[in-house]
């Protein structure tokens, strides 16, 4: 929910990941391409990307470009399946580096603007985490039906680098109350769901009473934020579709497809670690103009060698 909430479309990623329709992950030997270097096996596949390799008990993704794949190593891809897993003795496209954007300077981070409604259990993990991720400078409010919730963060001892929180005790399914809390402005919103009801139906309902609020007040005032929430029944998922929220995800759904995976291929868990770690290798969505030059028909092994 901290990645989440910060990049609009990203849990899509994630699910097309751990989900069994899409893309997966699969850890496959190549003894092929034995004593290349990483950056050389990049272009090395036809229907898969390299994103690491796995040297005995080790997991290791975001490697350098002169890393030597030994014997006995095993790579990391991303494929349609595991006997799409095929390596292609060259590259079939030739590099377009016409195309390639050279001196692309990254912006300047600014300060982010985040708010979560309602509190639980993750609440103090998901702060933490976002402290990770945000620049310095960045601020957090916290506003939920629990009066102890700052008191229960600051009794968990954990201390922040870049964030500031404050907490208020407010009803977040009054429009009122989210009309003033969106007047400042935040460019994230974390919706989390009360999982201490064992009224799990009324939860949900709440949860989708603050969704179809929040949806109302962008359209009504042109803000610009993106929404994640929690919803804890399934079946609920396509009500909260159709509040047409920028992003949401649903927490145990991923955390089950994630053990069904990692009970597949226990070295699978490092790699999600790794991912789901603000001090790992993490997924971002960027604009293609950033590195490759917009109108034009680029095959994806030039965008391979921008990087």
């Amino acid at each position: 929910m901290a990645q989440t909430c910060r990049q609009s479309g990203i849990s899509a990623v994630y699910l097309e990941l751990l989900d069994y329709d899409g893309d997966e992950i699969y850890i496959t030997k190549c003894p092929e391409l034995t004593g290349k270097k990483f950056g050389e096996t990049l272009h090395s596949f036809a229907d898969s990307s390299l994103i690491g390799i796995k040297r005995g008990d080790k997991t290791q993704l975001k490697l350098p470009m002169d890393f030597i794949i030994e014997d006995g190593d095993e790579l990391i891809t991303i494929s349609e399946d595991d006997d799409k897993v095929i390596v292609q003795t060259k590259c079939p496209c030739e590099i377009q580096e016409e195309f390639i954007v050279e001196e692309y300077q990254p912006a300047e981070t600014e300060p982010e603007y985040i708010l979560i409604l309602g509190w639980n259990e993750n609440a103090a993990s998901i702060i933490t985490e976002l402290d990770g991720y945000v620049p310095r400078g960045s601020y957090l409010a916290v506003a939920s039906d629990r009066e102890d919730a700052g008191d229960i963060w600051r009794k968990t001892g954990r201390t922040l680098g870049s964030l500031t929180v404050d907490f208020y005790f407010d009803d977040i399914t009054d429009r009122k109350v989210l009309n003033a809390l969106m007047a400042r402005n935040f460019q994230h919103v974390v919706l989390l769901s009360n999982k201490d009801t064992d009224d799990i139906q009324k939860a949900d309902a709440n949860t989708l009473i603050t969704l179809l609020h929040l949806r109302d007040i962008s359209e009504k005032t042109d803000l610009v934020f993106n929404t994640v929430s929690e919803i804890l029944d399934n079946r609920n998922r396509q009500l909260a579709e159709v509040a047409k929220v920028n992003d949401f995800i649903i927490s145990e759904k991923i955390i089950s497809l994630m053990l069904a995976r990692v009970s597949e291929n226990k070295y699978l868990g490092p790699v999600f670690q790794d991912f789901f770690d603000a001090d790992g290798s993490e997924i971002y969505m960027k604009p293609a103009a950033n590195y490759i030059k917009s109108g034009e028909k680029v095959n994806f092994y030039t965008v391979e060698e921008q990087f």
